[in-house]
């Protein structure tokens, strides 16, 4: 995520200088926003950290940032279920945010879910644009909800990449081409969302949906016993459990 981010930003409308720390990146002197730690504790202390890494890393990577980092530096975090108190104990002088975006970050538009314990109108409104640079940011009254969060919005495009990787599969078995049924599903998919705006989603299934027809045929299958939103259900509150799970 920390890549699609970096690529968002928008350095020269926000004022940014942007350093990017990325072990798997050689340093390139024709690009010098790629560096190393050790090239980084030798600047000036930043306004802003963003730690964008696996959560299972975090124990292994965080020490080291511990001499780069001021005491006015702010802290955002990316990685999910790592607390607030988590992170306030290792940085116990710093504003620590808390941010789940999602792919959607590679064309500007993420679901940006932000929380902060405490943060002032000024920071708050500071970060609200600098999420929004990348997508659209909603504040959270609790830290908990982050949970629920990063199982919709967080993890939310792989569900949606598997169920449009089924429709796609299904029509190349009907004998289309693979580029013509992943653009069958995609621009389906498209449609449905931005004509989703006004109406409730029971309402606009009623405006697809005649008594008798094909689409009624295919739901009466999908609500069969609710199995179906069970399923996702089930599937959700397993990602909760597991964003729990790294929370402790």
């Amino acid at each position: 995520m920390g890549k699609p981010i970096a690529q968002s930003l928008k350095q020269e409308m926000l004022n940014l200088n942007l350093h990017i720390i990325d072990s798997n990146i050689d340093y390139d002197l024709k690009n010098r926003k790629y560096n190393n730690i050790k090239q980084l504790i030798e600047l000036a202390k930043p306004d802003v950290v963003l730690f964008a890494l696996k959560p299972q890393k975090i124990r292994d990577v965080i020490a080291e940032y511990q001499e780069f980092i001021g005491c006015n530096t702010k802290i955002i975090s990316i990685m999910a279920g790592v607390t607030i108190d988590y992170l306030q104990n290792i940085f116990p002088k710093n504003q620590v945010i808390r941010l789940m975006p999602n792919l959607g970050a590679k064309i500007q538009k993420s679901v940006n879910l932000a929380y902060a314990t405490y943060i002032s109108q000024q920071d708050q409104k500071f970060f609200t644009n600098l999420f929004n640079s990348f997508g659209t940011t909603i504040w959270l009254d609790h830290e908990k909800m982050l949970h629920a969060a990063t199982a919709v919005a967080g993890s939310g495009p792989a569900y949606y990449y598997y169920i449009l990787s089924i429709y796609t599969n299904y029509l190349i078995e009907a004998g289309f081409s693979q580029i013509e049924a992943k653009k069958i599903a995609t621009l389906t998919a498209k449609s449905a969302i931005e004509t989703s705006n006004n109406d409730s989603f029971s309402s606009l299934i009623e405006q697809v949906t005649s008594k008798g027809g094909t689409t009624e045929a295919a739901l009466n299958i999908l609500k069969r016993n609710n199995q179906l939103q069970k399923i996702i259900t089930s599937s959700l509150d397993e990602a909760v459990n597991r964003s729990k799970e790294l929370s402790s």
